[in-house]
């Protein structure tokens, strides 16, 4: 019996990955270094890593394979191939990702426990890839019979997946949503999750997951811990604080990588699995060294959401005790860290800024429950003067040409998303929320509901029309309140002053 250990990084990442001139690998390098070549019992620990997609060396490589994930199923089947090699009845199968990497170990696994392993000792090499993409193609992602892509005794079935460790699984692959017509010309099917379910071949699974990452197409994707409880699948998973970097690791500073590393290693040690004390001795967590801006480049152009996080009070045990040491004493250099209010009887306010994407209000809005709102004041879009209501003066102002243009544009984007039966689909310069007027004041539930119509697509966070009042809502799922002016994207920059909002709970 032995341990295999394949390791699987993600986007642009790779074992001698730099920022500038300093080595800047990412935890899954990092949890490659640091495994002995054997446990405490003396079984010999197999070792396997494999580069993130993008990191190929021409230009096109790291453009399609970074930006849009292609490549990907390559890497699957390259690492499915090293276990196949070196996987003998008993042995113990790990499997360690971050980001993309973590979607392909995600996959490697469902691939597994679909298909078996490829009996590769009688096999010369095209045979071996031939018979794998075979395998990969029409049993693992068409879900058809055996005979159709296996003769008999060619592969061993019911192989068990001991651990799968993961650092913040993003799923988003292909065009991104949000990017209007370019995504018909886009087939995302080839990019879905086909087992987004633990599956009873995995004994332990264990997922960190970035509370502070706010780039759309960096939705993360979670276990149902609901079906894992059902199936006896020991599940943990996570939050941690920073964004998706500073989780899965990648950048010089290290404090808050650190601390998503050495719980992982915790985790797999008591599993069994045996890491070099000399090595694991360096890592030095730290839950209040700084968190990156990870919304740089061209994620600047792109959408942002606040990810749906559990309520830091009520919730805690879905957080790791960094989240918790961070969220009780912040940092003095970024402090409050998330921000949690309380509806009086009597109700709370809070002014609501026209000039932020995203106003955090640290209300909680309970599923079931009903709310009333009210706004008083005015904001303004660069020189023209709004209410809650989207109502402006009766004065011409050319600011008010340009939205009438960019309204008629938008119902290009309403069009778009029933032929692409894709909610999140985006026209520059176009209003975020087509049906509500231009300047008015929007609520947003950070609870991400799933497309009934298309539970493949990311989600999206439950959207309101305030305006100046609106005497009942009740949300749909619990979550986290965010309210904003109703803008276009990246147009927030000329925006002025604020709106008073009071909330309050219906008896």
């Amino acid at each position: 019996m032995k341990n295999i250990i394949c390791c699987c990084d993600g986007t642009w990442d790779r074992l001698d990955q730099e920022t500038g001139d300093i080595l800047s690998p990412t935890n899954v390098v990092r949890i490659y270094n640091a495994l002995s070549p054997v446990d405490d019992h003396g079984t010999q620990q197999v070792k396997y890593y494999h580069p993130g997609v993008g990191t190929g060396h021409s230009i096109k490589q790291k453009l399609l394979g970074g930006g849009l994930g292609e490549g990907i199923n390559r890497n699957i089947k390259s690492a499915y191939r090293f276990l196949c090699e070196n996987y003998q009845e008993g042995d113990h199968i790990y499997l360690y990702g971050f980001s993309r990497g973590a979607y392909t170990v995600r996959c490697l696994a469902g691939f597994i426990t679909k298909c078996g392993l490829l009996k590769t000792k009688q096999l010369d090499d095209s045979d071996i890839w031939h018979k794998i993409d075979k395998a990969f193609s029409l049993g693992y992602r068409k879900n058809q019979p055996l005979a159709n892509w296996s003769s008999n005794g060619e592969f061993t079935t019911n192989i068990e997946i001991f651990f799968i460790g993961v650092w913040d699984t993003v799923g988003s692959l292909g065009i991104p949503d949000e990017m209007g017509i370019l995504k018909l010309f886009d087939n995302p099917q080839k990019y879905y999750f086909y087992n987004t379910q633990l599956s009873k071949n995995i004994k332990h699974a264990r997922q960190a997951l970035s509370i502070d990452e706010k780039r759309k197409t960096f939705q993360p994707t979670l276990w149902d811990e609901t079906q894992a409880k059902q199936d006896h699948v020991d599940l943990v998973q996570k939050w941690f604080p920073g964004v998706h970097t500073d989780v899965g690791g990648g950048y010089p500073e290290t404090g808050l990588s650190d601390c998503t590393l050495i719980w992982m290693i915790r985790e797999s040690e008591a599993t069994n699995l045996n890491f070099e004390l000399k090595m694991t001795e360096q890592i030095h967590p730290n839950s209040l060294a700084p968190r990156h801006d990870s919304c740089t480049g061209i994620f600047k152009l792109l959408e942002t959401r606040p990810r749906s996080i559990p309520n830091f009070i009520s919730e805690s045990s879905q957080y790791s005790e960094f989240a918790l040491a961070r969220y009780s004493t912040p940092p003095i250099s970024d402090a409050p860290y998330h921000l949690n209010h309380t509806i009086y009887p009597q109700g709370t306010s809070m002014s609501i800024y026209a000039d932020q994407q995203w106003n955090e209000t640290g209300i909680w809005l309970e599923k079931g429950k009903h709310y009333s709102f009210q706004a008083i004041g005015t904001w303004k879009d660069n020189n023209l003067i709004y209410d809650a209501n989207g109502k402006s003066d009766h004065k011409f102002h050319f600011q008010k040409i340009v939205h009438c243009i960019m309204s008629a544009i938008g119902k290009l984007k309403s069009l778009l998303k029933k032929l692409e039966r894709n909610p999140s689909a985006y026209i520059p310069g176009t209003k975020r929320n087509e049906k509500s007027p231009w300047f008015s004041l929007i609520g947003s539930v950070a609870c991400n509901l799933k497309p009934a119509n298309n539970p493949h697509l990311l989600g999206n966070h439950e959207t309101f029309l305030i305006g100046n009042r609106l005497d009942d809502f009740t949300p749909q799922k619990s979550g986290y309140f965010y309210a904003y002016a109703n803008d276009a994207w990246n147009f927030y920059f000329n925006n002025h002053g604020s709106v008073r909002l009071e909330i309050k709970i219906k008896e």
